[in-house]
């Protein structure tokens, strides 16, 4: 079984480029809303908070989220634990 969260991203921070190898900081928040008719409200319920961050150095994936933007993050048991 899979746990998705809702989060906002609230921060992109690009690094390096032409001196070092290039990679982004994503910064994201667990979406929040304490209104009953506002689609965020029912997550609201089931995850009140949570921080996540992350650390991009695939070109590839740089740009493809920004600032304000909600998506799903799926966490996925890929192996039990030892």
């Amino acid at each position: 079984m899979a746990l998705i969260a809702k989060m906002r991203v609230d921060k992109v921070t690009q690094y390096g480029g032409q001196t070092g190898q290039a990679s982004e900081q994503v910064e994201l928040s667990a979406v929040y809303s304490d209104d009953p008719e506002h689609p965020n409200y029912e997550w609201s319920q089931a995850t009140p908070s949570g921080k996540l961050e992350l650390y991009i150095d695939n070109p590839a994936a740089f740009g493809k989220i920004k600032p304000g933007d909600e998506v799903h993050v799926t966490i996925q048991k890929i192996r039990a634990s030892m």
